[in-house]
This record gives C-alpha cells, sequence and structure tokens, in this order.
C-alpha cells in the first residue's frame, strides 16, 4: 500500500494438457480466459497450447502453474 513503485510480475504458463491432466477434465480455452481475468489476471500471450498469465499485484500466491490450475 505504501510501496512508491508495483514491480511487473512476471507471466506464468498455464498449459492446457496440463490443466486437463490434473483436473481430469476438458476446460474450454474461452472458460479459462474468463476464470482467470474475473482473478484479475491478464494474459500476455495464448496458443493452443498454452496462456501466458500475468497474475494481479496483490495475488501473491499465483507464483506457478499449479497455483492457476487450482484456480480453476
Amino acid at each position: 500500500d505504501t510501496a512508491s513503485e508495483i514491480p511487473t510480475r512476471q507471466p506464468v504458463v498455464l498449459r492446457i494438457n496440463q490443466l486437463e491432466r490434473i483436473l481430469g477434465l476438458r476446460v474450454d480455452a474461452e472458460e479459462i480466459a474468463r476464470i482467470l481475468s474475473a482473478l484479475g489476471c491478464g494474459s500476455s500471450d495464448s496458443t493452443n497450447e498454452g496462456i501466458a498469465v500475468i497474475p494481479p499485484s496483490w495475488r501473491h500466491d499465483l507464483t506457478r502453474e499449479a497455483d492457476l490450475i487450482e484456480e480453476e
């Protein structure tokens, strides 16, 4: 709250095949983007294989791919 400058967050790559493997179900890419957007995340790059997600500054718990999958 008192920091003069908020450091930029590094993107976290969310691989679609990992999401399906861990959750055991297929989630549409549009639904994944909707959920991540609702969490305040931005995306820097997206392909058929994955999404590079930039977590919001206030979500210090979103640092790994597993953290993003957990939110789905």
